[in-house]
């Protein structure tokens, strides 16, 4: 299915899943919701989902689900009572979902991604998606009461241009962010920035990068009870070109290296 605004028409899809068992508040799958517009007040996507039952994401989506804005931002807001608040999965072999902003100056799509897990899942979980701009700014926001805040399992985070990158992830018990096998987050014009609070902070493993190209700044602030910002192994990887990195934590337990 598509779903398409040409104008300043938006796209808005609000849900509210039931309280038993696997309910969702939206369920997409293999589905493509875009604004292509480029002017001033371009439509804008916005989904609102909200789950009560045991095993139901406030979003989720599969299965090469593509969202995609010139000028109108988008915003995924989900709510789980225990679940993901925001859930983007390859479920049935089709692939997870791609968020992308491909305008450019300064009404560019923003992103923004906010999710909410009331149980032990994480906030925001991604396994596999990629979100995408240039010049609009991605924003991840996710919060947990038992799992990770975040969770960046395959894929990335990208701008080629100006945009910035935010990262914000929170948790009663677990990693407030947490990345791991290929996971990339890179920036080529704006600065990176990544903050965690949990039991750890901010956790990186497998394979997974943080880079910033050019004079992109990275930021890494971590607030953990036991570690502050964690590098699992010896594959994880911090760069930065002429930009500046800034770690701020007062553990940091560091089994690889930085570059």
């Amino acid at each position: 299915a598509t779903l398409e605004t040409t104008g300043t028409g938006s796209i808005t899809l609000d849900g509210t899943g039931g309280n038993t068992g696997s309910d969702q508040g939206i369920f997409l799958r293999g589905t493509t919701i875009r604004s292509t517009s480029s002017a001033a007040g371009a439509g804008t996507i916005t989904l609102n989902g909200q789950s009560n039952g045991t095993s139901g994401a406030g979003i989720r989506l599969a299965d090469g689900s593509l969202f995609s804005s010139v000028g109108g931002d988008i915003s995924l807001t989900g709510t789980s009572a225990d679940h993901p608040g925001v859930f983007i999965l390859d479920q049935f072999g089709g692939g997870g979902a791609t968020i992308q902003s491909t305008g450019t100056g300064v009404d560019a799509a923003n992103i923004t991604i906010d999710g909410t897990s009331d149980g032990a899942f994480s906030g925001v979980q991604v396994d596999p998606g990629d979100f995408t701009a240039v010049d609009g700014d991605i924003s991840i926001t996710g919060s947990s009461q038992g799992g990770s805040g975040i969770l960046l399992d395959e894929g990335s985070v990208q701008t080629t241009g100006d945009g910035t990158i935010t990262i914000d992830g929170t948790t009663t018990s677990g990693e407030g962010i947490r990345t791991q096998q290929s996971y990339s987050i890179s920036s080529d014009g704006g600065d990176i920035m990544l903050i965690g609070n949990g039991t750890t902070g901010i956790s990186l493993a497998g394979t997974s990068s943080v880079t910033g190209n050019n004079a992109v700044n990275v930021s890494l602030q971590g607030t953990g009870s036991t570690t502050d910002v964690s590098l699992e192994g010896t594959g994880q990887r911090i760069a930065v070109g002429t930009g500046d990195l800034t770690v701020i934590a007062n553990t940091v337990d560091m089994v690889g290296g930085v570059s």
